[in-house]
């Protein structure tokens, strides 16, 4: 093999892998529908979490300040774990 060829091919792999990734993070998460007429369904999965984001808010915001601090950090810290993993 020449030696010339292999960042390419190592760039293409790379390539590839990032086209998997969007195509899944478009249709899996995003869920993406044909176009603006078509909706699509209701995803109950994604309306509770955003319930939940939306009542954690109004917690800090009730509790005030100084607990907010708290609450971002109940929810930072396991983000920064999972990406640390990946």
């Amino acid at each position: 093999m020449n030696i010339e060829k292999i960042p390419l091919l190592q760039a293409i792999n790379i390539l590839k892998k990032f086209i998997v990734l969007v195509f899944d993070f478009s249709h899996r998460v995003l869920r993406l529908s044909s176009g603006i007429e078509d909706m699509g369904p209701a995803h109950w999965d994604l309306s509770l979490s955003l319930l939940a984001a939306w009542i954690i808010a109004f917690f800090c915001m009730v509790k005030g300040i100084k607990s907010s601090g708290k609450v971002t950090m109940l929810f930072y810290i396991p983000q920064k774990m999972l990406f640390l993993e990946i």
